[in-house]
């Protein structure tokens, strides 16, 4: 076995893990919300706190991973993933929303340090004729993680409201010293030789935007378009995440188990898709597969809109899983593609950050929304942004990679994100 896929194995069970620890969770925010009389536009706020600090805090890890080690920053990510679940538990035993709204900001904090350097060290280790490939292996595992955790949350949620959140944290912290301890190091060799000064007078905030812009792949447009197409993905999804907990439970008249049966084939179908779809986009390109799978997001919202019990909202879930499995591993290798090595993590963190703007507008637009008008008017919604995001990956094409960037300017955009 080559070496670099004992890397790929063990980053693909972290993932699995940490999206089990995530998936225990999920079912629970919104009776929790319920038991304490809030509703869709609560827990659309509780979503978007974690896109905010998501926002902020990805392209800051994503310059100390290029400059520290991505090892260090993902280790360092999982402990505060661990620590945000027990601030959990806090707030639930103090009945506080504020708390459970900064526990959720803190889970995006350290998540942005966790899955960006994730994907830029198999990028690191991967041939590019194999990336996408490999990167669906790893996120597959995050899949997995969803098909056990949401089904594991439902049954946990049986024995107490907090139990979920200790599993979790559990899950976490294990994770912790597996990562630790059994993954690998695959850090960029800089040029030792070359002076690398950094002139604090031309360092601050809007310097370290424009360095930032420079190191982004080119054509520049390709890569807001990127962010765009990948944007409309998580927004469609962001808009109805709200409300449609409360839809599941109040109007089909689903339980919390059946929510983690939801989840679970979501989650099942796209570790399926991510892990041998993958492949395609190597052999096929990354655009057929990114448009095929904006496509098929459309239709999981056609879907849910005619859903009317579990069997068709497990339908739904499942073209949602292929949808991920067609969609996730192609664009993640296309921007790992167009990134320069020695600052891939950034690049990633970047896009990532920017991306996750829909989890901040999204929720809390969609939380309004469902109060005032209706989960099918979310649905058509979702579903035009669909069509759209696939109609934009029609022009997603970046120039071929030439790794001739200037040292300087990665090690300023380290020291002054770092401050």
């Amino acid at each position: 076995m080559e070496k670099y896929r004992i890397n790929v194995i063990l980053l693909a069970s972290v993932s699995l893990l940490v999206h089990t620890g995530i998936g225990i969770i999920f079912p629970i925010f919104p009776k929790i919300l319920e038991e304490w009389g809030k509703g869709a536009l609560e827990l659309g706020i509780l979503a978007g706190s974690y896109g905010v600090t998501y926002v902020i805090f990805s392209p800051i890890f994503g310059s100390w991973a290029d400059k520290y080690g991505k090892k260090k920053i993902i280790v360092i990510g999982l402990f505060g993933f661990g620590i945000s679940n027990l601030l959990f538990v806090f707030a639930i035993y103090l009945d506080i929303f504020e708390i459970l709204l900064i526990a959720r900001g803190i889970e995006g904090i350290f998540a942005s340090a966790v899955f960006p350097a994730s994907i830029a060290m198999v990028s690191d280790i991967v041939p590019e004729k194999e990336r996408a490939k490999n990167i669906g292996i790893v996120s597959a595992g995050a899949g997995i993680g969803l098909v056990i955790g949401p089904v594991l949350g439902g049954f946990l949620y049986n024995i107490s409201i907090e139990f979920p959140f200790y599993v979790s944290a559990g899950l976490a912290f294990l994770t912790v010293v597996w990562a630790y301890t059994a993954l690998s190091a695959t850090e960029i060799n800089v040029n030792q030789n070359e002076k690398l000064i950094i002139d604090k007078d031309k360092t601050g905030f809007v310097n370290a935007i424009k360095r930032t812009y420079r190191i982004l792949p080119n054509p520049k447009s390709a890569f807001f378009i990127f962010v765009l197409v990948d944007m409309a993905s998580l927004i469609s999804w962001m808009l109805v995440q709200p409300g449609i907990s409360f839809y599941i439970y109040n109007d089909l008249l689903l339980t919390p188990t059946d929510f983690g049966f939801f989840v679970a084939a979501y989650g099942l179908f796209a570790a399926i898709g991510e892990g041998f779809l993958g492949t395609f986009s190597d052999k096929v390109g990354r655009r057929p597969m990114i448009f095929l799978g904006s496509l098929l997001n459309a239709l999981f919202f056609v879907a849910l809109l005619n859903a009317t019990n579990l069997m068709g909202m497990v339908i739904a879930a499942i073209i949602a899983g292929m949808s991920l499995g067609f969609m996730a591993p192609a664009m993640k290798a296309l921007i790992s593609d167009a990134a320069k090595k020695e600052n891939r993590t950034m690049v990633i963190g970047t896009a990532s950050g920017l991306t996750f703007i829909g989890t901040i507008i999204g929720p809390i637009l969609g939380g309004f929304l469902y109060d005032r008008l209706s989960m099918s008017f979310l649905f058509k919604l979702s579903i035009g942004i669909s069509i759209i995001g696939a109609l934009l990956s029609i022009f997603l094409v970046f120039n071929p990679v030439q790794q001739n960037i200037k040292t300087q300017d990665l090690y300023e955009i380290s020291a002054t994100m770092g401050n």
